[in-house]
């Protein structure tokens, strides 16, 4: 056996050769124009063949190191890509066929695939450096059929793949019992979808590409619920509380805040009206009484970031009460005698 170069059609072969073909150890460096895309193989040969242990370089810039048969990868073997990723497969006639495992470089992610004839098939799952991970199937080369991620908090999502995007009903589950049920289109949330609390109150809702929108109810385990609208993901608009005793709010939303006009009715015919910042009475608020020995007087009070502050207590003949400490209490004590 000696070592020479010999040109080949694919390229310059220089290394070990036997009864004149490459056999032993030996290079090839291939031409521009290989339809193959490769670069340069490094490697063992016999009569001839590519076959034991070697490396592929490809013009694309990955590379194959392992094992090899006539030519091909055959066997176990890794690819190095140009990104720095990683994968060991097992190759069968230059195809992946068996168990592949893909390393991430950039979000350190592993995916474990199975390959038939080059085609990935069956059960597959997608590894997480926090712990958490994809359980997922592979048919016809895409990602088919039911799927789960389990959170490393606990957290389950299930869906449904359908070539490769989340298509159909979905439920999301978090470790103390809350969960949301949604369909999935195209990849995003669209259509009708509840969410259930940890404590079981359920919210009915609509999504849209997406994005929450139109009208919702959030109905309370107590009895109470609560009628609003999304708009882009946020509450806007007119909003009604009704309490599981009768009593309603009729508030305003400003982008998921409940901010703006207000009217709170009791069971009793009372109400206090005014104005909240992000869900707290704040400025003047009225307060009008149906019972009692001041029936139909209007109060007006003083709140400050859901305190009240003072509160403005009108009688008889326009007198008038601002009720800030004890001694305007009894004050007040002694007009509400003489008013009834």
């Amino acid at each position: 056996m000696t070592m020479t170069s010999m040109e080949y059609d694919q390229g310059e072969y220089t290394g070990d050769v036997e009864d004149g073909v490459p056999h032993g150890n030996g290079e090839i460096v291939y031409k521009q124009d290989d339809p193959l895309d490769r670069d340069v193989f490094v490697g063992s040969w016999v009569g001839g063949q590519q076959s034991g242990d070697g490396s592929m370089k490809f013009r694309s810039g990955y590379t194959y190191t392992g094992q090899f048969k006539d030519n091909v990868p055959h066997g176990r073997g890794k690819f190095l890509y140009p990104n720095s990723d990683v994968e060991d497969a097992i190759m069968e006639a230059g195809l992946r066929h068996g168990q592949s495992r893909y390393i991430c470089e950039e979000d350190k992610t592993v995916e474990e695939v199975t390959f038939c004839e080059g085609v990935p098939t069956g059960d597959s799952k997608l590894l997480y450096p926090d712990g958490s991970y994809e359980e997922r199937s592979f048919k016809d080369g895409a990602k088919n059929g039911s799927a789960k991620m389990i959170g490393n908090n606990g957290d389950v999502f299930e869906f449904i793949y359908c070539d490769n995007v989340m298509n159909g009903p979905s439920k999301y589950t978090w470790p103390n019992g809350q969960y949301e049920e949604a369909v999935y289109e195209n990849g995003v949330k669209h259509g009708p979808g509840i969410e259930v609390s940890d404590t079981g109150d359920t919210e009915t809702r609509t999504w849209d590409n997406g994005q929450l929108s139109g009208p919702a109810v959030v109905s309370g385990k107590n009895g109470d619920k609560m009628e609003f609208s999304y708009v882009q993901g946020l509450r806007q608009g007119k909003a009604l509380y009704t309490f599981a005793d009768g009593s309603t709010e009729v508030s305003t939303y400003e982008k998921g805040e409940q901010t703006g006009p207000a009217k709170f009715i009791w069971t009793n015919g009372a109400v206090r009206e005014g104005n909240k910042v992000n869900g707290v009475w704040d400025g003047q608020v009225f307060y009008t009484y149906t019972e009692g020995p001041r029936a139909g007087k209007r109060d007006t009070e003083f709140w400050v970031n859901g305190k009240m502050e003072s509160s403005q207590k009108y009688y008889g003949k326009g007198e008038e009460v601002l009720v800030e400490n004890w001694e305007d209490l009894q004050k007040l004590e002694t007009l509400t005698k003489a008013d009834t």
